[in-house]
Protein backbone atom coordinates (compact mmCIF):
# COMPACT_ATOMS: atom_id res chain seq x y z
CA UNK A 1 0.00 0.00 0.00
CA UNK A 2 3.08 2.55 0.08
CA UNK A 3 4.84 3.67 -2.35
CA UNK A 4 8.12 5.21 -2.42
CA UNK A 5 10.42 7.12 -4.80
CA UNK A 6 11.94 10.43 -5.71
CA UNK A 7 8.85 11.41 -7.80
CA UNK A 8 5.18 12.35 -7.27
CA UNK A 9 2.19 9.88 -7.80
CA UNK A 10 0.26 9.97 -10.95
CA UNK A 11 -2.80 12.58 -10.53
CA UNK A 12 -5.94 12.13 -9.25
CA UNK A 13 -7.82 15.28 -9.36
CA UNK A 14 -11.36 14.18 -7.75
CA UNK A 15 -11.18 16.41 -4.82
CA UNK A 16 -9.04 19.30 -6.34
CA UNK A 17 -12.06 21.50 -7.12
CA UNK A 18 -13.03 21.64 -3.58
CA UNK A 19 -9.36 22.79 -2.48
CA UNK A 20 -8.50 19.63 -1.12
CA UNK A 21 -4.64 18.82 -2.37
CA UNK A 22 -5.71 15.24 -1.82
CA UNK A 23 -3.68 12.45 -4.61
CA UNK A 24 -3.78 15.92 -6.66
CA UNK A 25 -0.16 16.51 -7.48
CA UNK A 26 -0.20 19.51 -9.58
CA UNK A 27 -2.72 20.97 -6.55
CA UNK A 28 -0.29 19.67 -3.69
CA UNK A 29 2.76 20.95 -5.56
CA UNK A 30 1.03 24.34 -5.38
CA UNK A 31 0.33 24.12 -1.70
CA UNK A 32 3.46 23.56 -0.73
CA UNK A 33 5.42 26.05 -3.07
CA UNK A 34 3.04 28.48 -1.66
CA UNK A 35 3.63 27.63 1.95
CA UNK A 36 7.07 26.90 1.63
CA UNK A 37 7.79 30.33 0.22
CA UNK A 38 5.68 32.03 2.84
CA UNK A 39 8.04 30.76 5.52
CA UNK A 40 10.48 32.45 3.38
CA UNK A 41 12.33 28.84 2.42
CA UNK A 42 12.84 27.39 -1.27
CA UNK A 43 11.87 24.25 -2.22
CA UNK A 44 15.58 22.14 -3.43
CA UNK A 45 13.65 19.76 -5.58
CA UNK A 46 10.81 17.19 -5.88
CA UNK A 47 8.98 15.60 -3.21
CA UNK A 48 9.60 12.04 -2.32
CA UNK A 49 6.72 9.61 -2.38
CA UNK A 50 6.41 8.51 1.35
CA UNK A 51 3.02 6.77 0.85
CA UNK A 52 0.19 7.06 -1.79
CA UNK A 53 -3.06 5.00 -1.04
CA UNK A 54 -6.55 5.48 -1.14
CA UNK A 55 -6.78 7.63 2.46
CA UNK A 56 -3.84 9.66 2.37
CA UNK A 57 -1.16 11.20 0.29
CA UNK A 58 2.09 11.84 2.12
CA UNK A 59 5.21 13.82 0.47
CA UNK A 60 8.69 14.27 1.88
CA UNK A 61 9.96 17.84 0.92
CA UNK A 62 12.99 19.04 0.27
CA UNK A 63 13.60 22.29 1.01
CA UNK A 64 16.82 24.68 1.68
CA UNK A 65 15.91 24.50 5.50
CA UNK A 66 16.00 20.70 5.95
CA UNK A 67 12.99 18.60 4.85
CA UNK A 68 9.52 19.36 5.25
CA UNK A 69 6.23 16.43 5.40
CA UNK A 70 3.30 17.11 3.71
CA UNK A 71 -0.06 14.88 4.10
CA UNK A 72 -3.19 15.28 2.20
CA UNK A 73 -6.33 13.59 2.58
CA UNK A 74 -10.16 12.97 2.03
CA UNK A 75 -12.56 15.60 2.81
CA UNK A 76 -13.82 13.23 5.25
CA UNK A 77 -10.68 13.80 7.60
CA UNK A 78 -10.21 17.30 6.51
CA UNK A 79 -9.60 18.25 10.20
CA UNK A 80 -6.34 16.49 10.77
CA UNK A 81 -3.73 19.51 10.40
CA UNK A 82 -6.10 21.61 12.98
CA UNK A 83 -6.28 18.87 15.43
CA UNK A 84 -2.61 18.03 14.84
CA UNK A 85 -1.50 21.62 15.54
CA UNK A 86 -3.88 22.17 18.40
CA UNK A 87 -2.82 18.90 20.23
CA UNK A 88 0.84 20.53 19.99
CA UNK A 89 0.00 23.47 22.08
CA UNK A 90 -1.70 21.22 24.32
CA UNK A 91 1.02 18.09 24.96
CA UNK A 92 4.30 19.83 23.02
CA UNK A 93 6.36 16.32 21.83
CA UNK A 94 2.97 14.09 21.61
CA UNK A 95 2.57 15.20 17.60
CA UNK A 96 5.42 16.61 15.28
CA UNK A 97 5.45 20.23 15.11
CA UNK A 98 3.15 21.90 12.47
CA UNK A 99 4.48 24.36 10.02
CA UNK A 100 0.93 25.43 8.31
CA UNK A 101 -2.23 23.68 7.52
CA UNK A 102 -5.26 23.80 5.78
CA UNK A 103 -8.39 21.82 4.72
CA UNK A 104 -7.51 18.92 4.02
CA UNK A 105 -3.84 19.44 4.51
CA UNK A 106 -0.99 19.39 6.88
CA UNK A 107 3.10 20.30 6.90
CA UNK A 108 4.67 19.49 9.70
CA UNK A 109 8.26 19.19 10.65
CA UNK A 110 10.27 15.36 10.31
CA UNK A 111 9.96 12.97 12.86
CA UNK A 112 12.20 12.84 15.54
CA UNK A 113 14.57 9.70 15.87
CA UNK A 114 12.83 6.79 17.03
CA UNK A 115 14.99 5.05 20.15
CA UNK A 116 15.28 1.98 21.37
CA UNK A 117 13.68 0.40 24.46
CA UNK A 118 10.79 2.40 25.13
CA UNK A 119 9.37 3.11 28.62
CA UNK A 120 5.62 1.97 29.04
CA UNK A 121 2.92 1.72 25.70
CA UNK A 122 1.75 4.52 23.30
CA UNK A 123 -1.72 4.06 25.20
CA UNK A 124 0.02 5.70 27.69
CA UNK A 125 0.33 9.51 25.96
CA UNK A 126 -2.94 8.76 25.04
CA UNK A 127 -4.21 8.42 27.83
CA UNK A 128 -2.82 11.53 29.63
CA UNK A 129 -3.85 13.66 26.04
CA UNK A 130 -7.42 12.29 26.70
CA UNK A 131 -7.42 13.66 30.52
CA UNK A 132 -6.27 16.21 29.15
CA UNK A 133 -9.08 17.35 27.39
CA UNK A 134 -11.73 16.47 29.89
CA UNK A 135 -14.44 19.60 29.49
CA UNK A 136 -13.31 20.48 26.42
CA UNK A 137 -16.37 19.03 23.80
CA UNK A 138 -16.82 22.30 22.45
CA UNK A 139 -13.27 22.92 21.19
CA UNK A 140 -13.02 19.30 20.15
CA UNK A 141 -15.97 20.08 18.17
CA UNK A 142 -14.76 23.66 17.02
CA UNK A 143 -11.88 21.94 15.39
CA UNK A 144 -13.67 19.79 12.82
CA UNK A 145 -13.90 16.38 14.88
CA UNK A 146 -16.67 14.43 14.20
CA UNK A 147 -19.27 13.80 17.32
CA UNK A 148 -18.88 10.08 18.08
CA UNK A 149 -20.13 9.67 21.36
CA UNK A 150 -22.40 6.97 22.12
CA UNK A 151 -25.38 8.31 20.77
CA UNK A 152 -23.78 8.60 17.16
CA UNK A 153 -21.86 5.06 17.83
CA UNK A 154 -25.13 3.08 18.13
CA UNK A 155 -27.09 5.01 15.23
CA UNK A 156 -23.47 3.81 13.39
CA UNK A 157 -24.18 0.16 14.17
CA UNK A 158 -28.15 0.52 13.35
CA UNK A 159 -27.08 2.16 9.88
CA UNK A 160 -24.50 -0.50 8.85
CA UNK A 161 -27.64 -2.67 9.97
CA UNK A 162 -30.16 -1.03 7.52
CA UNK A 163 -27.57 -1.25 4.77
CA UNK A 164 -27.35 -4.00 2.44
CA UNK A 165 -24.57 -3.30 0.14
CA UNK A 166 -21.68 -3.49 3.29
CA UNK A 167 -22.36 -6.99 4.95
CA UNK A 168 -23.05 -10.50 4.11
CA UNK A 169 -27.07 -11.46 4.98
CA UNK A 170 -25.76 -13.95 7.99
CA UNK A 171 -23.35 -11.18 9.02
CA UNK A 172 -25.66 -8.61 8.71
CA UNK A 173 -28.68 -10.55 10.43
CA UNK A 174 -26.46 -11.66 13.69
CA UNK A 175 -25.23 -7.87 14.47
CA UNK A 176 -28.89 -7.11 13.93
CA UNK A 177 -30.41 -9.11 16.56
CA UNK A 178 -28.17 -7.54 18.81
CA UNK A 179 -28.80 -3.95 18.53
CA UNK A 180 -31.21 -4.09 21.86
CA UNK A 181 -28.20 -5.83 23.89
CA UNK A 182 -25.72 -2.53 22.17
CA UNK A 183 -28.53 -0.26 23.26
CA UNK A 184 -28.65 -1.16 26.68
CA UNK A 185 -24.87 -1.43 27.04
CA UNK A 186 -24.28 2.12 25.40
CA UNK A 187 -26.73 3.50 28.10
CA UNK A 188 -25.41 1.53 31.08
CA UNK A 189 -21.70 3.37 29.90
CA UNK A 190 -23.43 6.55 29.80
CA UNK A 191 -24.07 6.64 33.67
CA UNK A 192 -20.51 5.86 34.20
CA UNK A 193 -18.27 8.62 35.55
CA UNK A 194 -15.87 8.50 32.17
CA UNK A 195 -17.01 11.63 29.86
CA UNK A 196 -16.34 11.69 26.26
CA UNK A 197 -13.08 13.12 25.12
CA UNK A 198 -10.81 13.46 22.22
CA UNK A 199 -9.56 10.42 21.21
CA UNK A 200 -6.77 9.34 18.58
CA UNK A 201 -8.44 6.44 16.88
CA UNK A 202 -5.99 3.79 15.42
CA UNK A 203 -3.29 3.96 17.71
CA UNK A 204 -1.18 1.05 16.35
CA UNK A 205 2.74 0.73 15.73
CA UNK A 206 2.86 2.31 12.35
CA UNK A 207 1.16 5.81 14.31
CA UNK A 208 3.58 5.33 17.09
CA UNK A 209 7.30 6.06 17.85
CA UNK A 210 9.27 6.41 21.18
CA UNK A 211 11.80 9.71 21.32
CA UNK A 212 13.56 11.25 23.57
CA UNK A 213 10.46 13.68 24.17
CA UNK A 214 8.38 10.15 25.48
CA UNK A 215 5.56 9.16 23.07
CA UNK A 216 5.03 10.83 19.64
CA UNK A 217 1.49 9.80 17.53
CA UNK A 218 0.99 10.87 13.82
CA UNK A 219 -1.89 9.76 11.85
CA UNK A 220 -4.73 11.95 13.84
CA UNK A 221 -7.46 11.05 10.58
CA UNK A 222 -9.94 9.19 12.50
CA UNK A 223 -9.39 12.05 15.80
CA UNK A 224 -12.71 12.56 16.94
CA UNK A 225 -15.05 13.17 20.21
CA UNK A 226 -15.58 9.65 21.54
CA UNK A 227 -16.05 7.35 24.89
CA UNK A 228 -12.17 7.28 25.78
CA UNK A 229 -12.33 3.39 25.89
CA UNK A 230 -12.58 3.01 22.24
CA UNK A 231 -8.76 3.96 22.07
CA UNK A 232 -8.13 0.75 23.35
CA UNK A 233 -9.56 -1.16 19.99
CA UNK A 234 -6.68 -0.77 18.08
CA UNK A 235 -3.88 -1.74 20.46
CA UNK A 236 -5.73 -4.79 22.05
CA UNK A 237 -5.94 -6.16 18.20
CA UNK A 238 -4.27 -9.49 17.84
CA UNK A 239 -2.56 -9.72 21.71
CA UNK A 240 -2.60 -12.08 23.70
CA UNK A 241 -4.02 -12.21 26.91
CA UNK A 242 -0.96 -11.75 29.33
CA UNK A 243 -0.04 -8.47 27.10
CA UNK A 244 -3.87 -7.46 26.56
CA UNK A 245 -4.04 -7.21 30.53
CA UNK A 246 -1.07 -5.33 30.91
CA UNK A 247 -2.24 -2.83 28.17
CA UNK A 248 -5.41 -2.74 29.93
CA UNK A 249 -4.25 -1.91 33.37
CA UNK A 250 -2.14 0.94 32.45
CA UNK A 251 -5.10 2.62 30.94
CA UNK A 252 -6.79 2.17 33.75
CA UNK A 253 -4.82 2.75 35.90
CA UNK A 254 -4.33 6.13 34.30
CA UNK A 255 -7.64 6.99 34.67
CA UNK A 256 -7.87 5.89 38.11
CA UNK A 257 -8.15 8.91 39.55
CA UNK A 258 -10.90 10.64 37.71
CA UNK A 259 -13.16 7.54 37.86
CA UNK A 260 -14.02 5.56 40.85
CA UNK A 261 -13.03 1.68 40.71
CA UNK A 262 -17.00 0.43 39.98
CA UNK A 263 -17.24 2.56 37.12
CA UNK A 264 -14.03 1.21 35.97
CA UNK A 265 -14.93 -2.04 36.25
CA UNK A 266 -18.12 -1.70 34.33
CA UNK A 267 -15.97 0.32 31.64
CA UNK A 268 -13.70 -2.35 31.53
CA UNK A 269 -16.17 -5.10 30.75
CA UNK A 270 -18.36 -2.69 28.16
CA UNK A 271 -14.86 -1.50 25.84
CA UNK A 272 -14.42 -4.59 23.92
CA UNK A 273 -18.00 -3.88 22.68
CA UNK A 274 -17.70 0.09 22.26
CA UNK A 275 -14.32 -0.64 20.64
CA UNK A 276 -15.33 -2.67 17.97
CA UNK A 277 -18.75 -0.77 17.31
CA UNK A 278 -16.80 1.97 16.89
CA UNK A 279 -14.34 0.90 14.58
CA UNK A 280 -16.83 -0.90 12.71
CA UNK A 281 -17.84 2.58 12.41
CA UNK A 282 -14.90 4.06 11.34
CA UNK A 283 -14.42 2.11 8.15
CA UNK A 284 -18.24 2.31 7.39
CA UNK A 285 -17.52 6.16 7.10
CA UNK A 286 -14.25 5.22 5.17
CA UNK A 287 -15.98 2.92 2.60
CA UNK A 288 -18.83 6.12 1.64
CA UNK A 289 -15.99 8.48 1.60
CA UNK A 290 -13.05 6.83 -0.76
CA UNK A 291 -14.68 2.93 -1.71
CA UNK A 292 -14.28 -0.65 -0.28
CA UNK A 293 -10.35 -0.50 -1.68
CA UNK A 294 -7.18 -1.66 0.17
CA UNK A 295 -9.17 -3.77 2.16
CA UNK A 296 -11.63 -1.23 4.07
CA UNK A 297 -14.44 -3.92 3.48
CA UNK A 298 -12.31 -6.80 4.95
CA UNK A 299 -11.52 -4.74 7.91
CA UNK A 300 -15.21 -3.64 8.13
CA UNK A 301 -15.99 -6.99 8.40
CA UNK A 302 -13.51 -8.14 11.09
CA UNK A 303 -14.64 -5.31 13.52
CA UNK A 304 -18.63 -6.57 12.78
CA UNK A 305 -17.46 -10.24 13.86
CA UNK A 306 -15.39 -8.76 17.01
CA UNK A 307 -18.32 -6.83 17.29
CA UNK A 308 -20.87 -9.53 17.29
CA UNK A 309 -18.51 -11.74 19.59
CA UNK A 310 -17.76 -9.25 21.93
CA UNK A 311 -22.40 -8.64 22.57
CA UNK A 312 -22.44 -12.35 22.61
CA UNK A 313 -19.42 -12.08 25.56
CA UNK A 314 -21.09 -9.17 27.16
CA UNK A 315 -24.41 -11.69 27.85
CA UNK A 316 -22.14 -13.90 30.08
CA UNK A 317 -19.97 -11.16 31.68
CA UNK A 318 -20.91 -11.17 35.79
CA UNK A 319 -20.24 -7.27 35.74
CA UNK A 320 -22.85 -6.62 33.36
CA UNK A 321 -25.35 -9.25 33.75
CA UNK A 322 -25.48 -7.32 37.06
CA UNK A 323 -26.16 -4.31 35.42
CA UNK A 324 -28.47 -5.43 32.60
CA UNK A 325 -30.85 -6.84 34.82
Amino acid sequence: MTTTGSHMPGGNTAYEGEGFAYLSPDHALHIIDRQIDRLGSTRTGLPRTVKCWSVSLVLEVPTDRGPLWFKAVPPVFAHEGRVTDWISRLLPGLVPEVVSFGRGWSLTTPLPAELKEPVGHPLDAVADLQLATIGQEDAILALGCPDRRLPVLLADIADLVRRTDLLPTAERDALAAQLGLLDQLCQITDRQAMPATLIHGDVNGENSRWTAHGWMHIDWTDACLAHPSVDLAQPLLDVDDRLSKAVESGFYETWAAQVPPQDLAVIRAVAPVLGAAHQAGTYRRIIDEVGPADDHALMLRLWTRRLTAALEAAQSNCILQGETR
